[in-house]
């Protein structure tokens, strides 16, 4: 039985001590929820964590699977609520929706909005074309003078500029941060050789090479770690919903339904042992 290894932080509502056991027979539904409806904020253009199936148009992936998962077990229906990334966390705070899922990254700035219900681990990678010296960059620093996709409202696009701060003051080269709407407009722009590289998740990059796209795409030396996890985004405070959420979770992960989902779309490397709470970096 997973134990819920969910800790509070500063500003965060107490839930339960680091090590609680997990309810795996009971998970309370939060007044939140009272109609029956679990509604999910997603935007449905990054595979493999939300995307359309090209035949039935049905919102698929891991995050829309996990919560149809989630809303099982706690006897409701997920109804899912297509929007913008970059408004997914604004969105939340004002009320629109009860949760986002969409590859959303838990961190510090993100939270002093929302809350997290942590599920998986994540790893950055850099998509560039096929003969591009970019194949051979290791770090940020390689980026100095390049010109780099990020998809609009992400993380990727901070870390970017940070770097490109670092190549400014060591009298290098700025990196050309160019912002997209969505995943298809920045491969598309790096396929039209628009830009130099992608900054990428490592699941969605390898996935893309899974694409007609690896004709003319690969995915360089660069990680970057950063010790991130993804979560459920909830409204800030919210703790019945967030005790819900973890509590359902737990009995997913308990019962292999959330290991045969993150297997199912090539994220074995990246699951979590238990929920966690507000513990991204």
């Amino acid at each position: 039985m997973a134990a819920v290894a969910i800790m509070a932080t500063t500003g965060c509502g107490a839930i339960e001590s680091a090590g609680a056991k997990a309810n795996t027979k009971n998970v309370a539904v939060p007044a939140s929820l009272s109609d029956g409806v679990l509604q999910v904020a997603t935007d449905p253009t990054y595979p493999p964590f939300e995307y359309r199936d090209s035949v039935t148009n049905e919102i698929i992936g891991i995050d829309p699977s996990l919560a149809r998962a989630i809303g099982k077990e706690l006897g409701v229906k997920v109804d899912f609520k297509v929007i913008g990334f970059d408004t997914l966390i604004p969105g939340l705070d004002a009320g629109r929706f009860d949760v986002a899922m969409s590859d959303v990254g838990d961190s510090a700035d993100r939270r002093k909005k929302v809350d997290f219900v942590d599920y998986a681990k994540t790893l950055d990678v850099l998509l560039v074309p096929r003969g591009s010296s970019l194949v051979a960059a290791e770090s940020m620093a390689d980026l100095c003078g390049h010109s780099i996709a990020a998809q609009l409202g992400t993380l990727e696009i901070g870390w970017l500029q940070a770097a490109s701060a670092k190549c400014v003051s060591n009298g290098k080269p700025a990196i050309s941060v160019k912002v997209f709407p969505g995943s298809p407009a920045a491969l598309l722009a790096l396929t039209t050789n628009r830009v130099d590289g992608f900054m990428s998740d490592s699941v969605a990059a390898a996935f893309t090479m899974k694409t007609s796209a690896a004709a003319k795409l690969t995915i360089a030396k660069l990680r970057y770690e950063y010790g991130g996890l993804l979560g459920i985004a909830a409204p800030k405070d919210d703790v019945q919903l967030q005790k819900a959420l973890a509590g359902a979770l737990a009995k997913i992960m308990a019962n292999g339904t959330y290991g045969r989902l993150m297997d199912k779309y090539g994220l074995r490397d990246l699951k979590l042992d238990a929920p966690r709470l507000n513990q991204g970096k």
